[in-house]
């Protein structure tokens, strides 16, 4: 006789409908959601998360590697998918464009591989160019902004979709987090200069929902605060949340 389990996780999808209606009621105006699902959607059940938040309309869902983005696919999820953590050298190009998932690109060896081998595609394959404003982790330089927008202006097998960056520390508002959002604005206007218009241009994340307004652009990350946490226990009198899982145990 199987016995029962000795600890049940509840997830309660109406929470992260609450929690997903709660944070888009302080984002600037045209500013979509992008709901992050990595590592198995925080260990909430990607696919299933990934189905509630496609039914109550986020704008696009984040992956962090190809293998998580294809499981979307395969559950039979069809909101864009931003592989986030980009593709590594060892990786094909091919299931991007056999599953429609879209890379973050943040190194040079890779945006060189991608322009070699896409240029005979038909479709062009959408990347997220990621520029390191301040973080010190992944990124192109911000100063590299020019010549990857002219090296990019001939490659037909690719169409820039976004632009994306990432703060250091978004619990807090300071100086150093405004700088950051200047660094990206100088990064934008240079790809605007040079004739790209890209549809998602993205720096906020949980934190950034309350604490920098400024930096929602077009689209904002939202990941633990989807679930009901946030990064600092300060944020929680601005945007109260619902505990998207309940552990039960006997």
């Amino acid at each position: 006789m199987t016995q029962p389990s000795r600890a049940v996780a509840y997830i309660d999808l109406n929470a992260l409908g609450y929690n997903c209606s709660a944070i888009r009621s302080r984002l600037s105006p045209g500013a979509g959601l992008l709901g992050v699902v990595k590592a198995d959607a925080y260990g909430h059940g990607a696919v299933p998360i990934a189905k509630k938040l496609e039914f109550i309309g986020v704008d696009y869902l984040g992956v962090a590697t190809i293998d998580e983005g294809i499981d979307l696919r395969s559950g039979g999820i069809t909101r864009p998918v931003l592989i986030m953590s980009g593709l590594f050298s060892w990786e094909d190009i091919e299931p991007l464009i056999r599953y429609d998932l879209t890379p973050v690109v943040h190194d040079p060896s890779i945006l060189a591989k991608l322009i070699e081998n896409t240029r005979g595609y038909m479709k062009p394959v959408r990347i997220h160019l990621k520029f390191d404003t301040g973080m010190g982790r992944l990124g192109f330089e911000p100063r590299e902004a020019r010549e990857i927008a002219q090296l990019l202006r001939s490659a037909r097998g690719m169409h820039v979709e976004g632009l994306m960056s990432h703060f250091s520390v978004s619990e807090v508002r300071d100086e150093y987090g405004l700088r950051q959002v200047a660094v990206f604005r100088e990064v934008i206007d240079t790809f605007r200069s040079a004739g790209f218009d890209p549809e998602y241009i993205h720096m906020g994340n949980s934190g950034a929902v309350v604490n920098y307004p400024e930096a929602h652009f077009s689209l904002v990350r939202a990941g633990i605060s989807l679930y009901g946490s946030h990064p600092s226990l300060s944020l929680e009198a601005s945007l109260p949340l619902r505990q998207v899982m309940k552990i039960s145990a006997r």
